[in-house]
């Protein structure tokens, strides 16, 4: 693989981690905003709410604060760094 498409590929995983930072602060924020039925709240909600899910059945919501949308973004942000270093060191 050339360096030129390794940067692309770089390129592209920064903007989809870029898009879910975006989408889990939404995620957050906008039920403060937004009423349930909203259509782009109902849209955040199909894209973020799995992913935090899935980190909800390992660490609960203490009290009234759910933690689950810090830990995703760290997760994301793991994953992100873990694929450039992947791709970097392979091609």
């Amino acid at each position: 693989m050339t360096p030129e498409i390794r940067d692309i590929v770089i390129w592209v995983i920064n903007r989809i981690e870029d898009l879910m930072i975006i989408l889990i602060f939404l995620n957050v924020f906008l039920p403060y905003f937004l009423r349930p039925g909203n259509r782009i709240r109902l849209l955040v909600d199909q894209v973020v709410e799995p992913a935090l899910n899935q980190v909800r059945r390992v660490i609960h919501p203490i009290g009234r604060f759910d933690f689950s949308p810090l830990v995703l973004l760290i997760i994301v942000q793991l994953v992100s760094y873990g694929l450039q270093t992947i791709i970097r060191s392979v091609l």
